[in-house]
């Protein structure tokens, strides 16, 4: 029972950063889209150009016709061309390594079982669907520990995490 019990912990933990990014009503998918929607929206707006607005910039050279005092039109100019980019090219979701990452550090793992977390604990379950010997678990636990490790100090990017 203990077992099951640890499985479904197991279970449940694998596909809550999935959930979160993709299926949860407070699903970072919809929440994503609505910030590009809002951000691209607002950064065109003359109040964002003010911001980054400079009356003194052109004064040094002549002033072409039709052209505003300072760099207002260049600042709207190139917050158009940075609203369109992100129109069509919205800024990414963050991978499940980094939800996960971030899951387990706000909401703190301490209370779970040991086994819950273990990798070996993990393959073991999966041993008889897979026909894993005991030294095949041990040697996939720590390649993918040293995987993980490497990810976790920058060495490589979540996209190359690999199986042997």
């Amino acid at each position: 029972m203990w077992n099951d019990t640890l499985r479904s912990q197991r279970d449940y933990l694998l596909g809550l950063p999935d959930a979160l990014r993709d299926r949860s009503k407070a699903s970072l998918k919809p929440l994503g889209e609505a910030f590009n929607d809002d951000y691209v929206k607002n950064v065109a707006f003359i109040q964002m150009a003010r911001t980054f607005y400079q009356p003194n910039a052109f004064n040094r050279f002549p002033a072409y016709p039709g052209e505003k005092p300072g760099n207002l039109s260049p600042v709207q100019s190139k917050l158009r061309i940075i609203a369109a980019h992100v129109k069509n090219a919205p800024l990414p979701l963050p991978k499940t390594f980094s939800l996960a990452y971030i899951l387990g550090q706000s909401k703190g793992l301490e209370g779970l079982d040991p086994g819950v977390l273990s990798p070996r604990d993990y393959l073991r379950d999966q041993k008889a669907h897979m026909k894993l010997s005991e030294d095949r678990i041990i040697f996939l636990s720590l390649f993918h520990t040293l995987k993980v490790t490497k990810l976790l100090h920058g060495y490589i990017k979540e996209d190359k995490l690999s199986n042997p």
